[in-house]
């Protein structure tokens, strides 16, 4: 440690002369000491040694017979404290998000304020160095921001102080590692509950990574029935989406008509870890029944008693149309045509439109000519599917005029219902 001077000011000054006698004894003189100080509060005997004779001394003189001092006051300037450093993040999580900590007390036992030297070092190496000036005693930081961390790197410190003149030893601090931060996701749409007849709907999130990675998701989508999951016929599972969404590549199954409910959730990747699952959201998929005729009337013309005519052969059947977002049944119900009762001549059948064949359940559907039902409904198409490369079926009509029914117009109205059939 050097020490300094900055200032001398006691004087003590003692001026003995003495002349003519061959002999000078303490009986011939008496001297007294007077101190002039500046030097300050501490100006204790620890705090100056000096001492000076000054005299004319002739004849026989004896160190007993006087004392003379000069007294010269020196003031001492001391090193500041060398500060203990330690390490922290600002979140203690040690992630890339926080800010970092140089801590320390800083202290000069001289007082005024003083200059704190801090040096940042990134992995061994020295990265950066901040001075702080007119910092006073107490308890010190010095904050490295957040944006200059990066994830696995490793961040150390060291600090001194200097007074002006006089520096502290460094004080160094421990490693810390910045760690990896699982990212998370926050679902955004559909909203919890969410009721719709779309059997695709499209789900969406975001997300939040500290360390900006490039991320990938993992979506799952589970059906339920009264609180518990149901099988894992129709459970999606999809990892490795790039987007912030994802809409289901074949309809889901399951419809809210029957009970059931979807509960969706995503996580991301990192590529190093996975994030934490989202929260649940439930999903309810309603049937949507629709029907819709695209040729919606049958004109047969003029016939004669015991003449046939049907729409398989020779005129256009009704031609159905499945507008919804599910399996349907179609059910055929009609009122009387003829006057007589003749049930055998006026009949109905299901059949393949020409352009979108396979439509319905062929083997559970009536395809061969069947009466007409007149008091209730019959099935007459299983099943019409809805996607629309085949939605489509026939319904054809045959009809025989009685031998014995009375000229005239004659109509009947023909009433088609849709249930669901899922």
């Amino acid at each position: 440690m050097e020490i300094g001077e900055y200032f001398s000011v006691i004087v003590v000054l003692l001026l003995v002369v003495s002349v003519g006698s061959a002999q000078l004894s303490s009986d011939n003189y008496n001297i007294s000491m007077e101190v002039v100080t500046d030097g300050g509060d501490g100006t204790t005997s620890t705090n100056y040694d000096s001492s000076a004779v000054v005299g004319i001394i002739s004849g026989s003189v004896g160190s007993d017979n006087y004392t003379n001092e000069l007294g010269v006051f020196y003031g001492l300037n001391v090193a500041p404290d060398d500060p203990v450093v330690t390490i922290n993040t600002s979140s203690g999580w040690n992630i890339s998000s926080d800010d970092i900590l140089c801590n320390a007390d800083v202290n000069d036992n001289d007082g005024g304020t003083f200059t704190v030297e801090t040096r940042w070092y990134l992995n061994g190496s020295l990265n950066l160095t901040i001075n702080y000036s007119s910092v006073s005693s107490g308890a010190f930081s010095s904050t490295l921001n957040s944006d200059n961390t990066t994830k696995h790197e490793n961040w150390s410190c060291d600090m001194r102080i200097y007074d002006g003149e006089l520096y502290s030893a460094w004080g160094n601090s421990s490693n810390i590692t910045i760690l990896n931060v699982a990212p998370f996701v926050v679902l955004t749409s559909p909203a919890n509950n969410n009721i719709t007849t779309d059997r695709t709907p499209t789900f969406n999130w975001t997300s939040t990574d500290a360390d900006n990675d490039i991320l990938t998701y993992e979506i799952n989508i589970t059906p339920y029935v009264g609180g518990n999951p149901f099988g894992t016929e129709d459970t999606r599972h999809v990892v490795g989406l790039e987007d912030l969404n994802y809409t289901p590549l074949t309809n889901l199954q399951y419809l809210s008509d029957n009970l059931y409910y979807y509960v969706w959730k995503v996580r991301a990747s990192d590529g190093e870890v996975n994030g934490s699952w989202s929260d649940e959201r439930n999903i309810n998929i309603q049937s949507s029944v629709s029907l819709k005729l695209i040729s919606d009337d049958i004109y047969f013309g003029a016939l004669g008693v015991g003449e046939s005519i049907n729409t398989d052969d020779e005129l256009s059947p009704f031609v159905i149309e499945n507008d919804g977002t599910v399996f349907i049944n179609v059910s055929v119900n009609a009122s009387s045509l003829w006057e007589q009762d003749a049930p055998d001549n006026y009949q109905f059948k299901a059949d393949n439109n020409s352009t979108e064949s396979d439509s319905f359940n062929w083997v559970t559907s009536i395809i061969n000519w069947t009466n007409m039902p007149l008091t209730g409904f019959v099935v007459a198409i299983d099943n019409l599917k809805y996607a629309d490369s085949s939605d489509n079926a026939e319904v054809d009509i045959n009809v025989t005029v009685p031998t014995n029914e009375e000229p005239g117009i004659k109509n009947s109205t023909i009433t088609f219902k849709a249930e669901l059939a899922e």
